[in-house]
């Protein structure tokens, strides 16, 4: 995923969002992506009857991969207007590479971790699966599968401060498991057990 290629296609994006109708009780926002590259250009090189291994288009490898994402919230006015809110998030990534390409490229795989994902941990420190990378040079894992629930409770202290409680559940998984990081590839019966769980309070302004 780390070697110069290109990467060709189309992507198709749908949202929906009515959170900013201050009178729904219930507001929702969906987002979700599909994303293809290489067909057209693998359909071209079979059709002059090129049969390599690993085909080039201007000298660099192209990729071929599919690649969906979704991202689905939800928020619900359980007091007064704007002084108490139940906030849901659910995240879903998927990524495969097939035909010319051995992984999803770097640039479009998925990463756990920041500010608005696991909160305490920093991005791309932790996964894939329950890998751990212990050397801080590498700290840079993806992968090709994420999926991650958010939970807040957001109340008005006072004037333009807010407080919030809240709760991040994730990982991020690889289709198939990497020899060198054992315990990446997911595991579909053991997702909660091989998830992270972060949980605290904070202030927002």
């Amino acid at each position: 995923s780390y070697q110069s290629q290109l990467i060709l296609g189309p992507s198709y994006t749908f949202t929906y969002n009515n959170t900013l109708d201050q009178d729904k009780r219930f507001r929702t926002y969906y987002r979700a992506d599909v994303e293809t590259a290489g067909n057209l250009l693998q359909g071209i090189y079979r059709l002059g009857g090129n049969n390599e291994q690993e085909k080039k288009f201007l000298g660099v490898p192209f990729n071929q991969y599919v690649r969906l994402y979704s991202d689905f919230r939800a928020y619900f006015q359980v007091g007064r207007r704007s002084t108490t809110l139940l906030a849901f998030r659910n995240v879903f990534g998927l990524g495969t590479a097939y035909g010319n390409s051995q992984s999803v490229p770097y640039t479009r795989q998925f990463f756990i971790g920041g500010s608005n994902s696991l909160r305490p941990i920093t991005a791309r420190v932790v996964g894939p699966g329950t890998y751990l990378e212990f050397d801080e040079a590498a700290y840079n894992q993806v992968g090709d599968i994420k999926i991650e629930n958010n939970l807040e409770f957001r109340f008005k202290i006072w004037y333009i401060f807010h407080g919030a409680v809240w709760s991040d559940l994730g990982n991020i998984w690889l289709m198939n498991e990497d020899p060198e990081r054992p315990g990446s590839g997911i595991r579909w019966g053991k997702l909660l057990q091989d998830s992270y769980f972060t949980t605290g309070i904070g202030l927002r302004v």
